[in-house]
């Protein structure tokens, strides 16, 4: 839901009002609205992790003691850690400092197409393509010059922003938590994400970037 408060557009999640100089992708034209959303949800989580902290809050009633995620209408997912991996990141939320928002870059997001179509064609999982490329090889290929790279991958059904920054965050199986700790590094300032079609549901990529 969107409202116009003066002249300053905010959005509504969960009661949460977010402002959409937070939405720093909603004019690239080059991505999907889906692609888009998903760097307005890092932006969220990265400005205010408190605040986004009660939305992974209110996923622990879909949580079994069998490690199952039951959500009505949708198949249940078996997860490695159960609620212990949502406990613990609603905990670094809350602990967190914000973190700048990061930017749509068109580089990074040809970086991130390149492998999310690739992988959609061979069903591969990873961050090395079938042409042997890392993300700094397929960044390079754009980007001629940064100070640091990153890049997180989702495999699932999820092709949604919120669940896929869900996951991310959550990170479970995950020792070092990895993907989370991108999401919050506040070096990253820019960034691009692409979603396709998996074997396993979807693949969303996301590379991010510290600049020069």
């Amino acid at each position: 839901m969107t409202f116009l408060w003066g002249v300053t557009l905010f959005s509504q999640t969960n009661g949460y009002v977010w402002a959409d100089s937070l939405n720093t992708a909603k004019d690239a034209g080059y991505m999907t609205d889906a692609e888009k959303a998903v760097i307005f949800e890092m932006n969220k989580v990265r400005t205010n992790p408190k605040a986004y902290a009660a939305y992974l809050e209110d996923q622990r009633k879909y949580y079994t003691k069998n490690k199952r995620i039951v959500i009505p209408g949708k198949r249940p997912l078996i997860t490695k850690e159960g609620v212990k991996a949502l406990n613990e990141c609603i905990v670094f939320l809350k602990k967190a400092k914000p973190a700048g928002i990061l930017h749509p870059s068109k580089a990074l997001y040809k970086a991130a197409l390149d492998l999310a179509s690739n992988q959609s064609v061979t069903g591969n999982r990873g961050h090395v393509g079938s042409d042997g490329s890392d993300m700094a090889d397929r960044i390079r290929r754009y980007v001629a010059h940064y100070s640091a790279l990153g890049e997180n991958i989702t495999y699932g059904r999820e092709n949604q922003a919120q669940g896929i920054v869900f996951q991310l965050l959550i990170d479970d199986g995950v020792p070092d938590r990895g993907h989370r700790q991108n999401i919050m590094r506040a070096i990253f300032t820019r960034c691009g994400v692409s979603i396709a079609p998996h074997k396993m549901g979807f693949v969303c990529v996301i590379d991010y970037e510290q600049p020069v």
